[in-house]
């Protein structure tokens, strides 16, 4: 169930073992009330069965699920390979770029602490409930080199005060109307920070399929004219085929929450505010941007040296419950689910009617606890279309989403028509 997506709790289990019991007619002293197995009894399973462990388990989307298959990830490779090898890329990871954007917060996140047991409340002072959110736009190549970081503050107008301390070449840039990359900061920063850095040669950077990445025509011509090949990642993928996702962001914020804590803690009833924001952000930074960090998870994304193998069985969830499914009476299956909401037979004890040496083998695991399935369909309730990996500077990607702005000014302009008649 764990490899399908919907892994078991104790409370599961310890319900499943009664349910199996009483169907198959084994004699138990399980509790009748709450019709579950007991703590002892679940122990003793574990130690039975030493390649079982409780574990922290991952939130995994539906999204996620379904956008994550066999079928979408060999497109994407097939593609990528192709553009490697057309323009003399597999060799050159000076020339492959990957990029991303996250978040920190300025606030301090206490974390795990050494206190006194049995302590009924452990407190740890913090600069606020919820720090200010600022975005950190984030570039590597495949050699492990780092673009200096663009922070993006929410806001009108920038202090000089804000870069005092920024990692060699970072930079501020203020978003009138939130701290999120649109596609006109995004477009600055490919200007200003991106083609200035790359070199004169043709280069591939690789990201996702955020709306400021894609939607900017002027954006895809300038990157033609700069010899920038601009790749899309498919949606819902990248906590698999994105490398920054899986190497970077998690020891830049652990680090970034160290750094924030070893603050407060030296500066007591003072505030942590954007003038402190660069400095804070330069010793994270210098400790999370290396190049180990920025080599490893390319390789293991498989981009670089280029090796589709690279992405395990196991990240295909949905692959796996179809392959069971196909085993299965489709009539037996729920059609979605969660496992904190799974149904167990409704059985007594005094349903047994036969003695344990004369029981029938009626029922089998599936039809006690069938496993979920997912059926195939939109990623989303809102209709939207599923991002495939993609050229985006293409010159048949660049004329549609030509068409498509045209078409949407023209609609712009009829409609303030209509408008100005009424």
């Amino acid at each position: 169930m764990a490899s399908h997506g919907f892994a078991l709790s104790a409370s599961n289990i310890k319900k499943l073992a009664y349910s199996f019991a009483i169907q198959k007619n084994i004699s138990h002293t399980f509790n009748n009330e709450k019709k579950k197995a007991g703590q002892d009894w679940f122990l003793s399973f574990m130690k039975r069965h030493p390649e079982l462990a409780v574990r922290k388990a991952q939130g995994l989307s539906t999204a996620r699920a379904k956008g994550m298959t066999r079928q979408e990830c060999a497109k994407y490779f097939e593609l990528l390979g192709n553009v490697l090898r057309e323009n003399n890329l597999l060799n050159t990871p000076q020339k492959i770029f990957n990029l991303d954007e996250t978040g920190l917060q300025l606030n301090n996140n206490p974390g795990k602490v050494v206190t006194n047991k049995g302590a009924k409340m452990v407190n740890c002072i913090t600069t606020a409930e919820k720090g200010e959110t600022i975005s950190i736009i984030t570039c590597v190549n495949a050699e492990g080199s780092f673009l200096p970081p663009c922070c993006i503050f929410k806001g009108k107008n920038k202090k000089i005060e804000f870069e005092d301390g920024l990692p060699p070449g970072g930079k501020v840039i203020m978003g009138e109307k939130s701290a999120y990359v649109t596609s006109d900061i995004f477009f600055q920063w490919f200007q200003e920070f991106f083609v200035p850095r790359k070199g004169l040669c043709k280069v591939l950077l690789i990201m996702d399929g955020h709306s400021s990445h894609c939607t900017n025509v002027e954006l895809l011509d300038y990157a033609v004219a700069n010899n920038v090949i601009l790749f899309c990642l498919p949606s819902h993928s990248t906590h698999w085929l994105q490398p920054l996702d899986r190497s970077f962001f998690k020891p830049l914020k652990t680090y970034w929450s160290q750094t924030c804590q070893n603050w407060v803690h030296n500066n007591p009833g003072r505030n942590l505010g954007r003038l402190q924001f660069a400095s804070l952000l330069n010793a994270a930074w210098c400790k999370a941007a290396t190049i180990q960090n920025g080599t490893s998870r390319l390789r293991t994304c498989g981009i670089y040296p280029f090796n589709p193998e690279q992405i395990p069985d196991y990240a295909f969830v949905l692959d796996k419950v179809a392959q069971v499914q196909e085993n299965l009476n489709p009539e037996k299956n729920p059609i979605e689910g969660q496992n904190e909401n799974i149904n167990f037979p409704d059985v007594h004890r005094q349903d047994v009617i036969a003695a344990n040496d004369d029981r029938e083998d009626r029922n089998s695991f599936e039809d006690i606890l069938p496993v979920p399935r997912i059926e195939p369909g939109p990623s989303n309730n809102r209709g939207h279309r599923k991002q495939h990996a993609e050229v985006l500077t293409s010159p048949e990607t660049i004329t549609v989403k030509r068409a498509k702005k045209e078409e949407k000014i023209k609609k712009l302009k009829q409609k303030r028509r209509k408008s100005q008649n009424v």
